[in-house]
Formats: C-alpha cells, structure tokens, sequence
C-alpha cells in the first residue's frame, strides 16, 4: 500500500456568505459575547446541509470573527467557541466533523473591528484532485 505524500485542498467556491455586511443571508449572526446560535439560523443550517448533500466531496469551512469589544486573545477565544457552536449544529444534522473546517479571525476578520462581525459565514469548497506526478503515465 503506498503512502500519501501530499493533499491539497484548491479552494474552488460552490457558495459562500459575504461577511461582514450584518444580517446577510447564509450568515449565523450573534449577539455581543455570545456564542450561542440564534433560533432563526435553522434555515441557514438547512441550506447547507442541501447544498452539502447535493456535492459529495466538498468541505465547509465556517469563518468566525467578532466585533472589536475587549481584548483580541477573548475575541480569538469567541470566535472559536462561535465556529464551534455552527460545528455542532451541523453535525447533529448529519455532516460529518471530519469534512468541517473553523478558521476563527478573531475582531472583525479580514475587515478590522467592526461591530457588525459578530457572525460566522461558510463556503463549500472542493477538494482538488491529488496532483499526478512526472512519472504518471497515461
């Protein structure tokens, strides 16, 4: 059995949510300090679980960011625990842990702190196929 030398992941975009702009459809929205997910968001979840199922393969990765109030290490730490809170929610509704991916940003993400970055959005990304080596033939 051979070994695996390499995997990467090419971040094709199926769908996604735009951050950073407050209320946006396909976000999960929270109120300051909290994690706790918002009752409204099953229509989110419901979206990605189809849009999950309708692509075999595809990975979610959950972006978690925060408003800028109090200090960066606590932001990091909610962010995480926010990503965390969308995971959960996900896998009690069948995806699996494995293919779901937090990268928590923190105050404001890529924006800076803003106060309406109190949110995780998602993308569905394909995994791109291994890369064939010189000495694969045909």
């Amino acid at each position: 059995m051979g070994r695996l030398l390499s995997r990467s992941l090419a971040p094709v975009l199926l769908l996604s949510a735009t951050p950073g702009l407050g209320c946006m459809p396909g976000e999960f929205n929270f109120a300051t300090g909290s994690a706790r997910l918002n009752p409204r968001d099953h229509w989110v979840i419901a979206d990605i679980l189809r849009q999950f199922r309708a692509r075999p393969g595809v990975v979610v990765e959950l972006t978690a960011a925060t408003d800028g109030i109090g200090p960066a290490d606590a932001n990091l730490r909610l962010a995480r625990r926010r990503g965390e809170a969308v995971k959960a929610a996900l896998v009690r509704r069948g995806i699996p842990a494995r293919v779901i991916r937090i990268v928590a940003e923190g105050a404001g993400g890529r924006r800076g702190a803003d106060p309406y970055m109190r949110v995780v959005s998602y993308a569905l990304i394909e995994a791109a196929a291994p890369a064939r080596s010189n000495t694969d033939h045909c």
